[in-house]
């Protein structure tokens, strides 16, 4: 490229077979940018009006396109601030939360790269040089260009010349959060073994197996959320994980009435574990109340201002229920919002708390209390429907609301099928922790994998 009367080289930043950078000062905008040569052409005057107007924070905007001989050039706005490589090397790694802050930021840049239509943009150029930290600001430069040069932060697919894809990005973006937290590019290995939520979400990023990894990055988004919650959580108190359940009353209460048997070692009397039920789909007709003792509706603990002594729902145990008396036609985003915080006013009291939600996949206060669990498990009673339902709702839940897709599980109660059946079960997609409830002494068979909850033996 020459220099024109508009823009002034002041240095070459990067030059391969593919691509050549300059540091230029544009004379009319009396500012520094970078132009950016290649031999690709543009597909079209649309495609370059549509990216002429790409404009969303921390990413340098395009402000002119030109033909300069054989050339394709693009010109965009120069970000001068220290990268994550050097922030790292001067400082050291980032904690947790400052890594997944960072980490969120970018998340929603590719999420908007990805949906521009018409044709999606795919970063491909994703690594700790090309994240620019200024103050509170994170930006992430050339979008658009993938590096010719070979480093950990490419897909192995890309590398043997796989056509570019949204996966590629995302394997990319699990090496970047490794990187910030631990300062290299060895990433665990995912297995059965007890695993942090940040080594499992790092490991889905970056599966070789593409139907293992993930497809979207909203679900990343929705998993960081649900991360960093956690991490709020814990610096207060202890956390109790919050579970979603779908199906018949009688299998929830059997096995959290198991559930709450297991002894917590950590006390010294071995007390019995503490779990709370808020029943949210009263009306499903397995539900016989004579059964259980139920504590004030959801509705009255609302109303009052103090925390309101609970009673076990069965005598000798402890399990509590609260029930939540409301119609399908009350289910507002507002009744979430008071959830939540009874929720929270009662988590500190219980080991676990289990939502039992409504089959109606469309209910909002469903879809709310699915997105804010730890995981949402399904009971089967009647297989043949039941493999329809779990298979249907989970799927849609998947692609409406961006969940990810090993939140989903299930557990077969065998005391009430006559056959266990796991055939259609969508288990490589929508799950892979297989279970049945089937005695007091061990809660699986070897084969299955357990979901997080119950994990130790009874």
């Amino acid at each position: 490229m020459v220099s024109s009367e508009r823009y002034k080289i002041l240095k070459l930043l990067q030059k391969n077979t593919k691509i050549t950078r300059y540091l230029v000062f544009d004379e009319i905008d009396k500012c520094k940018k970078v132009i950016s040569e290649t031999k690709k052409k543009l597909n079209s005057e649309d495609m370059i009006k549509d990216t002429l107007k790409i404009d969303y924070p921390g990413l340098p905007r395009i402000t002119d396109i030109f033909i300069s001989g054989e050339n394709h050039c693009t010109v965009c706005e120069y970000v001068e601030g220290e990268s994550v490589f050097d922030y790292i090397n001067e400082k050291g790694v980032l904690d947790i939360y400052e890594s997944l802050d960072i980490f969120l930021k970018i998340l929603k840049m590719i999420k908007f790269l990805h949906e521009i239509k018409p044709e999606p943009i795919i970063h491909n150029n994703i690594h700790h040089d090309n994240v620019i930290l200024i103050d509170e600001e994170v930006y992430l430069i050339d979008y658009g260009i993938k590096d010719e040069k070979k480093n950990p932060y490419i897909a192995p697919e890309s590398i043997i010349g796989n056509s570019e894809n949204k996966q590629q990005d995302i394997y990319s973006l699990g090496i970047l959060l490794n990187y910030m937290i631990t300062g290299n590019f060895k990433k665990p290995q995912y297995s059965n073994k007890q695993q942090s939520s940040i080594d499992i979400l790092i490991s889905r990023c970056t599966m070789l197996n593409l139907n293992k990894r993930f497809d979207d990055v909203g679900v990343v988004i929705n998993e960081c959320n649900r991360i960093l919650n956690k991490i709020k959580a814990e610096e207060f108190e202890d956390y109790t994980p919050l579970y979603a359940t779908i199906g018949i009353h009688k299998t929830l209460f059997k096995m959290v009435k198991l559930f709450s048997e297991q002894k917590d070692k950590s006390i010294i009397n071995l007390r019995s574990k503490k779990v709370l039920i808020i029943d949210t789909d009263l009306l499903h007709p397995s539900f016989n109340p004579n059964e259980y003792v139920l504590n004030e509706s959801f509705q009255k603990l609302i109303d009052r201002e103090d925390k309101v002594p609970l009673k076990p729902a069965v005598k000798g145990t402890e399990v509590y229920i609260i029930p939540c008396d409301l119609i399908i036609e009350n289910y507002e985003n507002i009744v979430f919002t008071q959830l939540e915080k009874v929720i929270s006013d009662y988590a500190e009291d219980f080991d676990a708390i289990f939502i039992k939600c409504s089959d109606f996949i469309y209910d909002s206060l469903t879809v709310n209390s699915i997105m804010i669990a730890d995981q949402t498990i399904f009971f089967m009673n009647n297989p043949l429907y039941d493999i329809k339902l779990f298979n249907s709702i989970s799927r849609y839940l998947c692609s409406r609301h961006n969940m990810d897709k090993k939140r989903f599980n299930f557990i077969m109660d065998k005391s009430d099928s006559k056959k266990e059946i796991v055939t259609g079960i969508e288990a490589h997609v929508y799950g892979d922790y297989l279970g049945t409830l089937s005695s007091k002494k061990r809660w699986y068979k070897n084969q299955y994998k357990p979901i997080n909850l119950l994990k130790s033996k009874v």
